[in-house]
């Protein structure tokens, strides 16, 4: 019963944000001279900023609606038309369509979408950019054995993802540990920051993996113990300069607990060998 209500209030929902988005088609704007919008925008009738913002806060509610409805392919249709009117991804669309297409496992799309949107070491869409090209190229190389794949590829993307956020290396490593400690519990998962979190820091690592960055990884076969082979054979020098500090973290809280689960991971691992 509950389920179907869910459901009712999100069909309603959906209908709110396509009356919306149909009521702003039916009154464009009219051209001003003073502002040079995309073609894509000035064809659904936006001239002016102020008009853009507003078509495509409504689409993207249209957007979301659909997601909420897990109707995938419907809302990956509208993100990527935002993604392609709003080149500046002024509404942050761009990691949200990426997560859209590597959950509906359109790996081509995926790869398309990453080369024509790289991502700076030190951009804010950085750390799920190149974890998530790291491990499509992984797939195509090990996985699906495409011809575009290689391990020189796929050993490249690892490198450049673990210099814009080597922290998600230790979560993917540990991950069994990470989950029971931090990602499994919902009431915590929901203190992470939604943004303006450090860069190349623990709370970046924790939510590409909490939002479907950790599934990928795992659905891929091998792809974890490539990753931790990979952090494993890296030089001691290398590894150091990954240092734990209160920089890397908004709240400390999550360095503590970052902390927390590498040492419980550790020494589970001692356990094990000295069992052995």
């Amino acid at each position: 019963m509950r389920k179907k209500m869910k459901v009712t209030q999100m069909e309603r929902a959906l209908d709110r944000e396509l009356k919306a988005l149909k009521a702003l088609r039916a009154v464009p704007g009219k051209p001003t001279g003073k502002e040079q919008l995309p073609r894509p925008l000035v064809a659904e009738g936006c001239y002016t900023w102020d008009e853009a913002k507003a078509y495509l806060e409504a689409r993207l509610g249209v957007a979301v609606a659909l997601l909420d409805m897990e109707k995938s392919e419907d809302a990956c249709r509208h993100y990527n038309a935002l993604v392609q009117m709003d080149l500046e991804d002024h509404l942050k669309v761009k990691p949200i369509l990426l997560r859209t297409l590597l959950d509906l496992g359109a790996l081509e799309n995926a790869k398309e979408f990453l080369d024509a949107n790289p991502a700076a070491v030190d951009s804010a869409n950085a750390t799920q950019f190149t974890w998530s090209k790291a491990v499509l190229e992984y797939i195509l190389w090990q996985v699906l054995e495409d011809d575009e794949g290689s391990e020189e590829k796929a050993r490249n993307s690892w490198e450049a993802a673990y210099k814009a956020n080597p922290h998600v290396a230790t979560v993917l490593a540990w991950n069994e540990t990470f989950v029971e400690e931090i990602l499994a519990w919902p009431n915590l998962i929901e203190k992470l920051p939604k943004e303006n979190m450090p860069v190349k820091g623990i709370e970046e690592a924790l939510t590409f993996c909490h939002k479907g960055g950790l599934e990928v990884w795992m659905d891929a076969e091998g792809a974890l113990e490539w990753s931790s082979t990979l952090l494993s054979e890296m030089d001691e020098a290398e590894r150091e300069k990954v240092e734990l500090f209160e920089g890397c973290c908004g709240d400390p809280m999550w360095l503590e607990m970052y902390e927390a689960a590498v040492e419980k991971a550790a020494a589970a691992l001692s356990d094990g060998n000295e069992e052995n």
